[in-house]
């Protein structure tokens, strides 16, 4: 196989060289991007999340607070569950 040209004679029987036809490529690789880059910001916000949420709980174990505030703190998010936690 050493010298030939894979364009015209293809190593796997049945297998073409077709340059004209990119777009299912370019497609493919877009998608794929898309998918990791979602997959990525996905993980980042879990991460800060997680930072805030810890932050909050550490707030909240230091102040003596009601019931209602507990709970307050628990069903929000985790920036204003750490804002809540702060205020006491």
């Amino acid at each position: 196989m050493v010298g030939k040209d894979p364009r015209t004679e293809p190593a796997v029987a049945g297998a073409t060289w077709d340059e004209g036809n990119r777009f299912g490529e370019t497609l493919s690789g877009l998608i794929t991007a898309l998918v990791i880059g979602a997959g990525g910001a996905r993980v980042i916000t879990s991460e800060v999340d997680k930072k805030l949420l810890r932050a909050a709980a550490g707030e909240a174990a230091t102040k003596n607070l009601s019931a209602d505030t507990a709970m307050d703190i628990a069903n929000s998010s985790p920036a204003e569950a750490l804002a809540k936690a702060a205020r006491g």
